[in-house]
């Protein structure tokens, strides 16, 4: 670890950071199941995490991350309460329920049993999916390191599985690392809605790591609906892997938590393997959403689409960085990357597609537009009798919607469409959905 370094703006410094990690290590030994993560890599992860400190000014990875809740948050989980009282926090946060699929419940990292269902698929005692992580993914370590309990699932056939995790404030501040593993056998068709709801307060952390290996000709519709309260600070670490002619469709909305920095990393290592991306993110207040994307194609005939609305209000800040790599061994692939934003008073919105191709007979296209909303069309609304603030609604539903059009399940559609429409506050769009 360079000592010279300076880290991102506002945080503390790496010796200030690793002597925090060695106290939440030993705040946190006694809650730690060597049954779920083995010593052996939750200690290399320990270490890899320490080696990596914190994310430095020149590392672009992080630029737009905002890190400063670093300083003063828990890192460490906090000790299990018992199940009646967990469940008791926990009931009050939860979204209705999605008729059709099996719901796991977790609470402050630990399962509810009481308000799950059976679930074949769950088996905490299985091989651990463990990932080999970069810099990029550095926090994905701490949960390696620090989760108490895994939605681990092993799906074959066709399933529908709903998985809450939801966070609550303890007596004492205390961070949460909310884990999610997922192997899809060849040819399952898996659809999954990962929901994070509920906060550990302002000095708290939800510390978040999903690892996914799509099996060959397997499909796999993934909704990733962030919901946290606007003082949760969200670290968010995703990691796919896709196998032959394996199809993963991500759907994800960013609409709460005061500071959230999603890290994903998509493996494309099968001949025909595709990945489709679909990211919607909206922030008023003082917020920061920040999110760094990372494509591989490893293997012929790979397809990649990434498509990213956000809309940023007030004094918010969202940024957006996809990168798209095309190596040697992945001719014939297609990459697309559509990124737009809309500002609104004095937010800003970053957004940064780029791509790098190492072979031939390659497509690719990528494009990045952030502005305001069209006054050409505001003034034809305004003239037809429509309020201001109708008209904003309107325009900006119109906008985000574009990155939902491809979700095919109508419950899910509907869910994330009322979603959206709540986080814009748009009452003419809630009553149209109704």
């Amino acid at each position: 670890m360079n000592a010279m370094a300076k880290p991102v703006p506002g945080s503390m410094s790496n010796a200030a950071y690793e002597q925090r990690l060695r106290d939440a290590v030993m705040d946190a030994a006694p809650l730690l199941n060597a049954r779920l993560l083995p010593v052996s890599v939750r200690s290399a992860a320990l270490n890899k995490a320490l080696a990596a400190g914190l994310p430095q000014l020149r590392d672009d990875l992080w630029r737009y991350a905002d890190l400063r809740f670093l300083a003063s948050a828990a890192l460490a989980p906090a000790a299990a309460v018992k199940p009646e009282a967990l469940a008791a926090a926990v009931t009050g946060l939860l979204p209705p329920k999605l008729a059709g699929y099996t719901r796991l419940v977790f609470g402050d990292g630990r399962l509810v049993d009481t308000l799950s269902d059976s679930c074949p698929e769950l088996d905490a005692g299985a091989p651990p999916l463990v990932p080999d992580r970069t810099r990029h993914e550095r926090f994905g370590w701490l949960n390696d390191a620090f989760a108490t309990d895994v939605a681990r699932l092993d799906v074959h056939g066709a399933q529908r599985l709903e998985v809450v995790f939801a966070a609550t404030p303890g007596a004492a501040r205390q961070a949460v690392h909310p884990r999610l593993e997922l192997s899809a056998a060849a040819n399952a068709d898996v659809v999954l809605v990962e929901r994070h709801v509920g906060t550990t307060g302002a000095q708290g952390l939800v510390n978040a790591a999903v690892q996914l290996n799509a099996g060959a000709g397997s499909r796999v519709r993934h909704l990733r609906w962030q919901a946290l309260d606007e003082d949760a600070q969200l670290l968010d670490t995703v990691q796919l892997a896709l196998d032959r002619d394996a199809r993963y469709e991500l759907t994800q909305l960013q609409l709460g938590a005061r500071s959230a920095r999603t890290s994903l990393r998509a493996s494309l290592y099968g001949p025909g393997a595709q990945l489709a991306l679909h990211g919607v993110a909206v922030a008023t207040g003082r917020r920061t959403l920040d999110h760094s994307l990372l494509v591989d194609h490893l293997a012929p005939q790979t397809r990649s689409k990434q498509v990213f609305r956000a809309v940023a209000r007030d004094a918010t800040r969202i940024a957006c960085r996809s990168r798209v790599e095309v190596g040697r061994t992945a001719r014939g692939a297609d990459s697309s990357q559509s990124l737009k934003g809309l500002i609104a008073g004095s937010g800003e919105i970053d957004l940064r597609p780029q791509l790098e191709i190492l072979t031939d007979a390659v497509r690719a296209s990528h494009g990045a537009t952030t502005g305001s909303l069209d006054e050409n069309m505001r003034f034809y609304l305004a003239a037809r009798g429509l309020d201001p603030a109708i008209t904003r609604a309107l325009l900006e539903w119109a906008f985000l919607e574009d990155a939902l059009r491809d979700l095919d399940l109508p419950e899910l559609r509907s869910a994330a469409e009322h979603a959206l429409a709540r986080a814009l506050g748009s009452d003419i769009a809630q009553q149209v959905l109704a």
